[in-house]
């Protein structure tokens, strides 16, 4: 019995996670960008709320995806300050090791349109550094990126 209702709890656990990913998805699609911050915050709330109750790696994740399409939100929102907060919070909460190229990215953007570009300059050279980029346009999207933020770094020979 116990069996029972651990399994049926963590496969109401996995489906409510991925309901919101699907949730936060079509608010992204649709450019909805507030609506993807206010299903993050009510999302935290409810695991603040559950925490005591509740370790689940399957929630953790979530709660990174959900963070970064909040964070990419507020990117859309030209909130560069709260996406920049988010991600850096969401980095140093991660117990995940993982490179997350994305979300390195979207931070070296905020960085950028922050005018932090020397912090943005270097986020390029490491994700340049750990790429596994084999795809030719990928590869030059981010050597376009890495090279545009290192011509804003740039000083005019007087």
């Amino acid at each position: 019995s116990d069996t029972n209702n651990t399994t049926t709890a963590a496969t109401t656990t996995v489906l409510q996670t991925l309901l919101l990913d699907i949730q936060a998805k079509s608010f992204v699609q649709q450019e909805e960008w507030q609506a993807v911050i206010d299903l993050f915050h009510k999302q935290q709330q409810k695991q603040q709320q559950k925490q005591q109750q509740q370790n689940n790696n399957n929630n953790e994740s979530s709660s990174e995806s959900l963070a970064s399409l909040a964070a990419y939100a507020h990117y859309r929102l030209k909130e560069y300050t709260d996406a920049k907060q988010l991600l850096l919070v969401t980095n140093t909460n991660s117990s995940t090791t993982n490179h997350d190229s994305s979300r390195s990215v979207l931070l070296a953007q905020c960085l950028y349109r922050l005018g932090q570009s020397k912090e943005s300059q270097q986020l390029w050279q490491e994700e340049l550094n750990e790429s596994n980029e084999t795809d030719e346009e990928g590869r030059l999207q981010l050597l376009t990126n890495a090279l545009a933020v290192c011509s804003a770094n740039a000083h005019p020979i007087p």
